[in-house]
Protein backbone atom coordinates (compact mmCIF):
# COMPACT_ATOMS: atom_id res chain seq x y z
CA UNK A 1 0.00 0.00 0.00
CA UNK A 2 1.38 3.46 -1.12
CA UNK A 3 2.48 5.45 1.83
CA UNK A 4 1.01 8.94 -0.08
CA UNK A 5 -2.53 7.44 0.54
CA UNK A 6 -2.68 7.91 4.04
CA UNK A 7 -1.72 11.13 4.28
CA UNK A 8 -3.74 11.98 1.39
CA UNK A 9 -6.58 10.96 3.04
CA UNK A 10 -5.57 12.92 6.48
CA UNK A 11 -5.03 16.21 4.06
CA UNK A 12 -9.02 15.19 2.97
CA UNK A 13 -10.19 15.09 6.39
CA UNK A 14 -8.48 18.02 7.59
CA UNK A 15 -9.37 20.35 4.84
CA UNK A 16 -13.06 19.36 4.87
CA UNK A 17 -13.91 18.43 8.97
CA UNK A 18 -15.19 15.25 9.69
CA UNK A 19 -18.36 15.51 7.16
CA UNK A 20 -19.08 11.91 7.17
CA UNK A 21 -20.05 12.74 3.05
CA UNK A 22 -16.30 12.69 2.76
CA UNK A 23 -16.08 9.26 4.04
CA UNK A 24 -17.81 7.36 1.31
CA UNK A 25 -15.74 4.09 0.02
CA UNK A 26 -14.39 6.12 -2.93
CA UNK A 27 -12.13 7.88 -0.66
CA UNK A 28 -11.80 5.22 2.06
CA UNK A 29 -10.59 2.97 -0.58
CA UNK A 30 -7.46 5.18 -1.32
CA UNK A 31 -5.61 3.27 1.80
CA UNK A 32 -7.94 0.08 2.37
CA UNK A 33 -8.90 -0.60 5.75
CA UNK A 34 -6.15 -3.26 6.09
CA UNK A 35 -5.34 -3.34 9.60
CA UNK A 36 -8.76 -4.86 10.67
CA UNK A 37 -10.44 -7.46 8.07
CA UNK A 38 -13.97 -5.43 6.96
CA UNK A 39 -16.11 -8.17 8.36
CA UNK A 40 -14.72 -7.49 12.06
CA UNK A 41 -16.12 -4.15 11.91
CA UNK A 42 -19.70 -5.00 12.25
CA UNK A 43 -20.98 -2.94 15.05
CA UNK A 44 -24.34 -4.28 15.03
CA UNK A 45 -23.02 -6.99 16.72
CA UNK A 46 -21.70 -4.83 19.56
CA UNK A 47 -23.49 -2.29 20.33
CA UNK A 48 -27.75 -2.06 21.48
CA UNK A 49 -30.23 -1.24 18.84
CA UNK A 50 -30.42 2.87 19.01
CA UNK A 51 -33.12 4.29 21.51
CA UNK A 52 -37.07 4.79 19.53
CA UNK A 53 -37.95 8.02 18.69
CA UNK A 54 -40.45 7.71 21.53
CA UNK A 55 -38.18 5.94 24.17
CA UNK A 56 -37.47 6.39 27.90
CA UNK A 57 -33.68 7.02 26.44
CA UNK A 58 -34.74 9.26 24.53
CA UNK A 59 -36.93 11.26 25.96
CA UNK A 60 -33.94 11.84 28.60
CA UNK A 61 -31.24 12.35 26.06
CA UNK A 62 -33.47 15.42 25.16
CA UNK A 63 -33.87 16.88 28.48
CA UNK A 64 -30.05 16.76 28.60
CA UNK A 65 -29.18 18.77 25.67
CA UNK A 66 -31.98 21.40 26.60
CA UNK A 67 -30.05 21.30 29.88
CA UNK A 68 -26.31 21.80 28.23
CA UNK A 69 -28.46 23.99 25.32
CA UNK A 70 -29.63 26.63 28.24
CA UNK A 71 -25.80 26.51 30.10
CA UNK A 72 -23.33 26.91 27.30
CA UNK A 73 -21.68 29.94 26.86
CA UNK A 74 -20.09 31.08 23.60
CA UNK A 75 -16.88 29.99 24.42
CA UNK A 76 -18.30 26.32 24.54
CA UNK A 77 -19.81 26.32 21.43
CA UNK A 78 -16.34 27.61 20.03
CA UNK A 79 -14.51 25.22 21.69
CA UNK A 80 -16.84 22.47 20.66
CA UNK A 81 -17.10 23.35 16.95
CA UNK A 82 -13.06 23.63 16.65
CA UNK A 83 -13.55 19.91 18.07
CA UNK A 84 -15.66 19.14 15.89
CA UNK A 85 -12.91 18.89 13.00
CA UNK A 86 -11.40 15.42 13.80
CA UNK A 87 -8.05 16.03 13.19
CA UNK A 88 -4.63 14.74 15.74
CA UNK A 89 -4.10 17.84 16.47
CA UNK A 90 -6.92 18.58 18.93
CA UNK A 91 -4.32 15.69 21.21
CA UNK A 92 -1.64 18.25 21.00
CA UNK A 93 -1.92 19.70 24.65
CA UNK A 94 -2.94 16.06 25.85
CA UNK A 95 0.35 14.69 24.35
CA UNK A 96 2.29 17.95 25.85
CA UNK A 97 3.29 19.26 22.72
CA UNK A 98 3.27 23.20 21.76
CA UNK A 99 0.29 24.11 20.04
CA UNK A 100 1.91 25.22 16.57
CA UNK A 101 2.11 20.99 16.13
CA UNK A 102 1.05 19.45 13.12
CA UNK A 103 0.79 15.89 12.08
CA UNK A 104 2.59 16.21 8.95
CA UNK A 105 5.79 16.87 11.13
CA UNK A 106 5.39 13.40 12.49
CA UNK A 107 4.91 11.23 8.98
CA UNK A 108 4.89 7.73 11.00
CA UNK A 109 2.23 8.90 13.46
CA UNK A 110 0.28 10.45 10.70
CA UNK A 111 0.00 7.57 8.89
CA UNK A 112 -0.76 5.13 11.48
CA UNK A 113 -3.53 7.52 12.65
CA UNK A 114 -4.81 7.80 8.66
CA UNK A 115 -5.49 4.58 8.79
CA UNK A 116 -6.68 4.21 11.78
CA UNK A 117 -9.02 6.89 10.85
CA UNK A 118 -10.27 4.20 7.83
CA UNK A 119 -11.13 1.37 9.93
CA UNK A 120 -13.00 3.70 12.67
CA UNK A 121 -14.64 5.68 9.07
CA UNK A 122 -16.35 2.51 7.87
CA UNK A 123 -17.35 0.67 10.99
CA UNK A 124 -19.30 3.63 12.20
CA UNK A 125 -20.46 4.47 8.54
CA UNK A 126 -22.26 1.23 8.19
CA UNK A 127 -23.83 1.44 11.48
CA UNK A 128 -25.09 4.68 11.43
CA UNK A 129 -26.53 3.75 8.51
CA UNK A 130 -27.87 0.82 9.90
CA UNK A 131 -29.65 1.82 12.67
CA UNK A 132 -30.87 5.65 10.53
CA UNK A 133 -31.13 7.19 13.94
CA UNK A 134 -32.46 11.15 13.22
CA UNK A 135 -30.01 13.50 14.82
CA UNK A 136 -31.65 15.03 17.79
CA UNK A 137 -32.25 18.12 16.32
CA UNK A 138 -34.04 16.91 12.98
CA UNK A 139 -36.66 15.26 16.02
CA UNK A 140 -36.89 17.64 18.47
CA UNK A 141 -37.38 21.28 17.30
CA UNK A 142 -36.46 23.35 20.64
CA UNK A 143 -32.53 22.04 19.97
CA UNK A 144 -30.53 24.07 18.60
CA UNK A 145 -27.29 23.48 17.50
CA UNK A 146 -24.32 25.98 18.25
CA UNK A 147 -21.49 23.92 15.54
CA UNK A 148 -22.14 23.20 12.10
CA UNK A 149 -24.75 20.10 11.31
CA UNK A 150 -23.19 16.99 10.55
CA UNK A 151 -25.12 15.19 7.30
CA UNK A 152 -25.56 11.59 8.51
CA UNK A 153 -27.37 9.64 10.77
CA UNK A 154 -26.97 9.87 14.82
CA UNK A 155 -26.01 6.72 16.03
CA UNK A 156 -23.33 6.11 16.59
CA UNK A 157 -20.97 8.83 17.71
CA UNK A 158 -18.21 8.92 14.65
CA UNK A 159 -16.36 11.61 16.52
CA UNK A 160 -16.65 10.05 19.87
CA UNK A 161 -15.31 7.01 18.79
CA UNK A 162 -12.29 8.80 16.84
CA UNK A 163 -11.28 10.55 19.64
CA UNK A 164 -11.22 7.24 22.14
CA UNK A 165 -9.54 4.83 19.14
CA UNK A 166 -7.10 8.00 18.51
CA UNK A 167 -6.64 8.35 22.33
CA UNK A 168 -5.71 4.73 23.19
CA UNK A 169 -3.65 4.13 20.28
CA UNK A 170 -1.68 7.35 21.35
CA UNK A 171 -1.77 6.26 24.88
CA UNK A 172 -0.04 3.20 23.36
CA UNK A 173 3.03 5.36 22.10
CA UNK A 174 3.05 7.74 25.13
CA UNK A 175 1.67 5.60 27.93
CA UNK A 176 3.23 8.58 30.24
CA UNK A 177 0.15 10.57 28.76
CA UNK A 178 -2.42 8.22 29.11
CA UNK A 179 -4.86 10.00 31.41
CA UNK A 180 -4.59 13.21 29.43
CA UNK A 181 -5.59 11.80 26.17
CA UNK A 182 -8.77 10.01 27.66
CA UNK A 183 -9.65 12.92 29.77
CA UNK A 184 -9.38 15.15 26.34
CA UNK A 185 -11.56 12.09 24.47
CA UNK A 186 -13.84 12.32 26.77
CA UNK A 187 -14.18 15.80 26.46
CA UNK A 188 -14.23 15.99 22.36
CA UNK A 189 -17.08 13.33 22.90
CA UNK A 190 -19.02 15.36 25.09
CA UNK A 191 -18.68 18.65 22.94
CA UNK A 192 -20.95 16.64 20.47
CA UNK A 193 -24.05 16.87 22.72
CA UNK A 194 -23.04 20.55 24.16
CA UNK A 195 -23.23 21.42 20.00
CA UNK A 196 -26.42 20.00 20.05
CA UNK A 197 -25.60 17.05 17.54
CA UNK A 198 -25.66 14.16 19.09
CA UNK A 199 -27.70 12.61 21.51
CA UNK A 200 -25.79 11.43 25.00
CA UNK A 201 -26.85 8.03 24.34
CA UNK A 202 -24.86 8.32 20.46
CA UNK A 203 -22.32 9.28 22.72
CA UNK A 204 -21.79 6.36 25.21
CA UNK A 205 -22.10 3.66 22.26
CA UNK A 206 -19.13 6.01 20.16
CA UNK A 207 -17.04 5.24 23.06
CA UNK A 208 -17.57 1.44 23.46
CA UNK A 209 -17.00 1.37 19.68
CA UNK A 210 -13.73 3.25 19.71
CA UNK A 211 -12.70 0.84 22.60
CA UNK A 212 -13.47 -1.82 20.25
CA UNK A 213 -12.12 -0.56 17.20
CA UNK A 214 -8.84 -0.04 19.46
CA UNK A 215 -9.03 -3.68 20.92
CA UNK A 216 -9.00 -5.42 17.08
CA UNK A 217 -6.07 -2.61 15.30
CA UNK A 218 -3.90 -3.66 18.50
CA UNK A 219 -4.51 -7.44 17.57
CA UNK A 220 -3.27 -6.30 14.14
CA UNK A 221 0.22 -7.35 12.78
CA UNK A 222 0.54 -4.86 10.02
CA UNK A 223 -0.82 -2.32 12.76
CA UNK A 224 1.88 -3.15 15.51
CA UNK A 225 4.61 -2.86 12.91
CA UNK A 226 3.43 0.63 11.77
CA UNK A 227 3.18 1.66 15.35
CA UNK A 228 7.13 0.76 16.18
CA UNK A 229 7.94 3.50 13.96
CA UNK A 230 4.99 5.60 15.16
CA UNK A 231 6.44 5.08 19.04
CA UNK A 232 9.64 6.34 18.17
CA UNK A 233 9.20 9.29 16.10
CA UNK A 234 6.46 10.59 18.70
CA UNK A 235 8.53 9.84 21.85
CA UNK A 236 11.87 11.95 20.15
CA UNK A 237 9.54 14.70 19.19
CA UNK A 238 8.29 14.71 22.83
CA UNK A 239 11.59 14.72 23.93
CA UNK A 240 11.17 11.00 25.53
CA UNK A 241 13.40 7.74 25.88
CA UNK A 242 12.60 5.18 23.15
CA UNK A 243 10.73 3.12 25.23
CA UNK A 244 8.66 3.53 28.47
Amino acid sequence: MSRLAPLLLITLLATVGCRESVLNRSVLALTGADYVDARALDLRRLLPDAPANDSAVTTADLAELLRLQNTRTTEDCEYAGADAVAKPERFAAALGLPADWTIASTPAVSTLLARVRVVEGLAIRSAKQSYARPRPYRLDSRITPCIDLPGSESYPSGHSAWAVVTALVLANLVPERRAQLLDRADEIAQHRAVGGVHYPSDIAAGKTAGVALAALLFASPAFQADEIAARQELRSALGLSATH
